[in-house]
């Protein structure tokens, strides 16, 4: 049962740090975007 729990924990850890990597890259895009937008 141990080791089906520690197999079973890093899932959840590790599921959400994509999306936040995902998410940030989505916001780095945006920022870089908007300053060569208001610079134009």
């Amino acid at each position: 049962m141990p080791s089906n729990i520690c197999a079973s924990t890093p899932a959840p850890i590790l599921a959400p740090q994509p999306a936040q990597d995902a998410i940030s890259v989505n916001l780095i895009l945006l920022l870089i975007v908007i300053t060569l937008y208001v610079e134009l």
